[in-house]
């Protein structure tokens, strides 16, 4: 199980009628947002990647501009509540839940 980019609390309140917080407080009036709140703690820790086999790279986003490596992914620290964190990790976060699939390296500039 990946992090992807909607498992955010700004993503959950953003898409409104939509989103992940809204259909808690309809499907529990009561527990609703106490329920979200503990479920958006386990996605705070949960990994931006997974590698099977040594040789399969699997992430929600992409390589985006593939400036980053394994190691900078295994550098983001948890628990991770902002999609767009400051500092130099940023990027990695960034691509990693953000990035889609290019037809060509040239859409990446």
């Amino acid at each position: 199980l990946l992090r992807g980019n909607h498992e955010f609390r700004g993503m959950s309140v953003s898409m409104g009628n939509e989103g992940f917080f809204a259909h808690m407080k309809r499907v529990m009036p009561t527990h609703g947002p106490t329920v979200c709140e503990a479920i958006h703690q386990a996605f705070d820790w949960l990994p931006l990647a997974a590698l099977v086999d040594e040789t399969v790279l699997v992430l929600h986003g992409g390589l985006g501009a593939g400036t980053w490596g394994i190691k900078d992914i295994e550098a983001v620290h948890r628990p991770l509540q902002a999609d767009r964190p400051d500092g130099a990790l940023g990027r990695v976060v960034l691509d990693t839940l953000w990035a889609d699939p290019a037809d060509s390296a040239r859409e990446h500039g």
